[in-house]
C-alpha cells in the first residue's frame, strides 16, 4: 500500500498514476458495498427486471432472486421519513465564546450571512434529495465549493466517494476521493494547457453499466483530499486529476473534508450508515413472494362448466373465456369449492406489512398521510411529537448536518477572501439584496461556535397554515381584518406575520445599526413609529450594550437615539403603539371619548362613531 501514499509527493508533482491506481484498488474492494446500493435504490424506485435504467444492476437484483417491489412498502416508507423530516430545516445561530463587544457584533452579522445564505441557494431544496439518499442507501452527501467567486452547493451520489474501508474503520478516514464524469470538451476549457492529455484520456467506464452505454466523450475526473496529520503537519494534500495528467496539486491546510454526511443508521463498525431500504429488505422480499403467491392463485382460478358427455354441446360454444370443461355420463359429480383465494395469504399479507412500518419504527398513519380523526390543533401536534420519537436520533443527525454544511459554508468564505483579497457575501433577505464584506464577519474558528436554532412554528401545507390561523384568531391574536384574510382558501401566515412585525423589525434594524460604530449613518427615530415601544426597546438594548462592554462610542449612539426619540414624544405627536400579546394588526380601537377636533359628519344612514 506504499504506493498510495500519494500525499507524500511533493506539491505540484504529477501524481495521477498514484491516485488513479488507489481508486481503482478502492473499487475493487468496496464493490460488493455499491451493487448493494445500487439494488436498493432499484428497489425503492420500483424498477420491473429488464429495465434500461439500472443495465447490469436490475440484471444482478434478478439473479438474486429480488424481484421489482410489487408493494413497495420500502419507497412509501423512505417517502414518509423525508416528508417529516427535511421539511423542518432546522436553523444554525452563532454564539461568541468571546466577551467583547466587536465579537458579539459580528457574530449577530454572521448569524445574518448564513441564515441568509441558507435562504438564497438551493440548499433547502436538496435537503429533500439527500435526506432521501440516507434513507435508501444508508447515507446522503453534500458538497459545498467555490466557483466563479460563488459559494455553491451540491448533492453528491454515494456511488462518486472512494474511502478506503481499512482507514476508515473506526468512521474518521483521513483520505477521500471523488470521481466523476466530465466531458473532454468542458474540461478543456477550464484547463487549456492540459488539453492534449484530456483529449487523449480513456474514456469512463462504469461497472454498472452495459459496455454499450459507454460515451467515449465522457472522461473521469478524480478530486483527492488528505487531511493534515496534526497542527502542525505539513502533508495536507488536495489534488486534480485525469487518466494521463495531474491537473491540479496543493496544499490542504483545512481540518475537514469539503463534504457534509447524513447517515441514517450510524454504522457499527466503518464509515457508511444503513438505510431503510437494506434494513426492511428482507420483509420486503417475503411481501413480493406473498403478492406473488396470491396473483398465482388468481391466475389458475378459472370457470369449471359440467357438460353431460351426451349433451351434443361443443365446447366452442361455452364462450371465449376458455373454461375447464368437464364430462360426465351418468350421476353430476360433486366438487368442493374453496376459495379462490384463502383469506390466510391476506392476512399474512397484512402481518408483513404492518411488520415493516413497527420494524422500522414508522407510524401506519404517517405513512398513509392519515390522522386520528378526534384530535386536532394541539393534540394532533402532541400526537405528532409521539409517533415521531422512533427516527427522533435520525432528526438530531439531520440538524447536526446543517450545523456541517454551516460551518463547510464559513470555510469556503475565509478562503475566496484569502484568495481574492476580499470576499463580498450577498443574499436575499425578504425580498432585499443584502451585502456585507467577509473581513466584517470573519471571527477565528475558537472565537465563536455554531448551534441549532429551533425550527419555525408556522406550518407550510396549507391545511396546516388554517389549522395554525384558527388557533391564533381563537387565542386573540389574529384580530380584526386579518380573520377573514387567514381563514379563507389560502391563508398567508407569512405575510400576517411580516405586516404585523414590521414595525418592531424596524426597531430592531434600528437597535443594529447603533450598534455598529462603523455605521457612518446612524438612524433616526420618526413620528410614525410607535415611540413608547421604541424608547422602552432602546433603553434595554442600551443596557445589555453596557453589561457586554460595549465602546463609549455605541453608548452614544444608543443614548442620542433615545433622547431624539424622547423629544418627539414630548411634541405631542401621536404615535402608533406596538400590538400588544393578543392583539394583531386590525384590531379594533378601544372604546373610550371621541378625540378633539371638528365634529364628525355621519354618513347617509349611518350613525355618528362612537353613537348608539
Amino acid at each position: 500500500m506504499n504506493d498510495s501514499l500519494w500525499w507524500k509527493s511533493d506539491v505540484g508533482s504529477d501524481v495521477h498514476v498514484t491516485i488513479f491506481g488507489h481508486v481503482e484498488e478502492l473499487e475493487t474492494a468496496t464493490q460488493a458495498e455499491r451493487w448493494e446500493d445500487r439494488l436498493h435504490e432499484a428497489i425503492y424506485d420500483d424498477q420491473p427486471v429488464g429495465s434500461p435504467r439500472y443495465g447490469k444492476t436490475v440484471e444482478h437484483l434478478a439473479s438474486m432472486g429480488i424481484d421489482a417491489s410489487r408493494l413497495n412498502v420500502s419507497k412509501n416508507a423512505v417517502d414518509t421519513i423525508v416528508s417529516k423530516i427535511a421539511t423542518k430545516n432546522p436553523g444554525v445561530k452563532v454564539n461568541p465564546t468571546d466577551a467583547e463587544w466587536s465579537l458579539k457584533l459580528k457574530s449577530r452579522q454572521l448569524n445574518q450571512f448564513i441564515k441568509g445564505f441558507f435562504l438564497g441557494s438551493d440548499f433547502n431544496e436538496q435537503d429533500d434529495v439527500v435526506v432521501a439518499d440516507a434513507c435508501r442507501i444508508g447515507t446522503g452527501i453534500t458538497s459545498v465549493y467555490s466557483e466563479d467567486g460563488n459559494i455553491c452547493i451540491e448533492r453528491i451520489r454515494k456511488e462518486e466517494i472512494f474511502i478506503d474501508p481499512l482507514e476508515s474503520r473506526y468512521g474518521k478516514p483521513r483520505q477521500l476521493h471523488h470521481r466523476r464524469m466530465y466531458a473532454r470538451e468542458v474540461l478543456a476549457e477550464l484547463y487549456p494547457e492540459h488539453r492534449g492529455a484530456i483529449m487523449l484520456a480513456n474514456a469512463a467506464k462504469d461497472i454498472f453499466e452495459r459496455s454499450s452505454e459507454v460515451n467515449d466523450n465522457m472522461i473521469w475526473v478524480i478530486k483527492s483530499w488528505h487531511l493534515p496529520s496534526g497542527p502542525d503537519a505539513d502533508d495536507g494534500r488536495y489534488a486534480m486529476c485525469i487518466d494521463g495528467a495531474t491537473l491540479e496539486h496543493e496544499e490542504y491546510k483545512r481540518t475537514r473534508f469539503p463534504f457534509a454526511f447524513l447517515p441514517y443508521t450510524p454504522p457499527i463498525n466503518g464509515f457508511w450508515g444503513k438505510g431503510i431500504v437494506a434494513e426492511g429488505r428482507g420483509l420486503q422480499i417475503k411481501i413480493n413472494d406473498q403478492l406473488a403467491k396470491i396473483e398465482e392463485n388468481l391466475a389458475w382460478a378459472k370457470l369449471t362448466i359440467l357438460k353431460n358427455a351426451k349433451s351434443r354441446v361443443l365446447d366452442s360454444h361455452l364462450g371465449s373465456l376458455r373454461p375447464n370443461v368437464v364430462e360426465y355420463e351418468g350421476v353430476e359429480p360433486k366438487f368442493s369449492a374453496p376459495n379462490t383465494v384463502p383469506a390466510q395469504l391476506f392476512q399474512y399479507l397484512t402481518f408483513l406489512v404492518d411488520s415493516f412500518y413497527e420494524t422500522l419504527g414508522i407510524s401506519r398513519m404517517h405513512a398513509q398521510a392519515q390522522a386520528p380523526g378526534s384530535l386536532s390543533g394541539i393534540a394532533l401536534q402532541e400526537h405528532y411529537d409521539i409517533t415521531s420519537e422512533r427516527y427522533a436520533s435520525f432528526e438530531q443527525r439531520y440538524a447536526r448536518y446543517r450545523v456541517d454544511v454551516a460551518e463547510l459554508v464559513i470555510d469556503e468564505a475565509k478562503a475566496l477572501a484569502e484568495q481574492d483579497g476580499g470576499y463580498e457575501a450577498s443574499w436575499m433577505e425578504r425580498n432585499l439584496m443584502r451585502k456585507i464584506k467577509w473581513e466584517k464577519v470573519d471571527m477565528k474558528r475558537d472565537q465563536f461556535k455554531l448551534v441549532l436554532e429551533a425550527t419555525n412554528f408556522l406550518p407550510d401545507t396549507r391545511a396546516g397554515k388554517l389549522s395554525a390561523a384558527e388557533q391564533l384568531a381563537k387565542a386573540g391574536v389574529i384580530r380584526g381584518r386579518w380573520v377573514g384574510a387567514l381563514l379563507g382558501d389560502h391563508p398567508d401566515l407569512d405575510r400576517f406575520t411580516r405586516v404585523n412585525t414590521a414595525m418592531l423589525d424596524l426597531i430592531d434594524h434600528h437597535m443594529e445599526l447603533l450598534a455598529d460604530p462603523e455605521e457612518k449613518d446612524a438612524p433616526v427615530p420618526t413620528s410614525f413609529m410607535p415611540l413608547d415601544d421604541t424608547i422602552e426597546i432602546a433603553k434595554s438594548v442600551l443596557a445589555r450594550a453596557e453589561i457586554e462592554g460595549a465602546g463609549e462610542d455605541v453608548i452614544e449612539r444608543y443614548v442620542q437615539y433615545i433622547e431624539m426619540a424622547e423629544a418627539l414624544k414630548q411634541k405631542g405627536v401621536p404615535a402608533p403603539q406596538l400590538p400588544l400579546p393578543g392583539m394583531g394588526a386590525g384590531a379594533p380601537p378601544a372604546e373610550g371619548p371621541l378625540p378633539p377636533g371638528p365634529a364628525p359628519v355621519a354618513l347617509e344612514g349611518a350613525a355618528l362613531p362612537g353613537v348608539q
